[in-house]
């Protein structure tokens, strides 16, 4: 069982996907009219936020996720919003043997790129993103600013309660990785989770996406289109052109 799958019974909690998915829609109502797309793929959609979103918005939505508990989830969230995205179990190197169609924007959310450890797999899921696009179509990558959390080395990114459950999402440094821990305790048990993350910075992630054919590419320091700050800003969202 992947991480996702082992967290999925609590993330919708852990990630306020009910509150979220009312205080990001005027954002992602700003970033299509600065970005228009009308079909568009959700890549790693989780438990479906944003391809929900989307779809309410009236945009034609696909996504994908390797964890089936977490597309379960997705298919549910989206049946109480009412809405049909279409959902495939795929990951980011092979889900082109699945999903066949072309988009006007590829959008990889929720730092989900970074679960991709080696070079040559991030080169291989550019490379797919880009061959999902329609011509000028666009991409739009979300992670955390690396640069300033390699600089800092926080080790408790997220401590919050929900309900009766605690819950902390927690880094482990190591050479050129790191290890992503969330850890919650409940009814006197505790359990943890762990994945491993490859922390791309802006200088890395920029290269491997000019490198896959990527054009005129815009940053900013969140989905809210604020300017990036390397120093400062919490997040990395780049948009960038096929």
């Amino acid at each position: 069982m992947n991480f996702y799958s082992q967290i999925s019974f609590f993330y919708d909690e852990m990630t306020r996907f009910d509150k979220r998915i009312e205080s990001e829609r005027p954002v992602f109502e700003n970033i299509l009219k600065k970005y228009p797309a009308r079909c568009v793929l959700d890549a790693g959609c989780g438990s479906g936020l944003h391809s929900i979103l989307l779809a309410q918005m009236g945009i034609e939505v696909d996504g994908f996720d390797l964890s089936r508990e977490m597309l379960d989830l997705a298919i549910r969230n989206a049946e109480t919003n009412r809405v049909t995205p279409g959902f495939t179990k795929a990951d980011f190197l092979n889900y082109p043997d699945y999903i066949h169609k072309l988009y006007d924007a590829v959008f990889c959310l929720g730092n989900s790129l970074v679960h991709l450890i080696t070079l040559k797999d991030q080169r291989v899921a550019l490379q797919n993103f880009k061959d999902s696009l329609q011509k000028d179509g666009y991409l739009c990558i979300q992670i955390l600013n690396y640069d300033k959390i390699l600089r800092e080395k926080r080790e408790i990114l997220v401590d919050i309660e929900v309900g009766d459950r605690k819950i902390t999402r927690s880094y482990t440094y190591k050479a050129r990785t790191i290890d992503f821990t969330v850890t919650t305790k409940f009814a006197g048990r505790s359990s943890k989770s762990t994945t491993e993350l490859y922390p791309m910075t802006y200088n890395e992630l920029t290269d491997l996406l000019f490198q896959a054919g990527f054009k005129d590419l815009y940053a900013y320091g969140s989905l809210k289109l604020e300017s990036f700050d390397s120093q400062n800003s919490e997040n990395l969202c780049l948009f960038c052109f096929a």
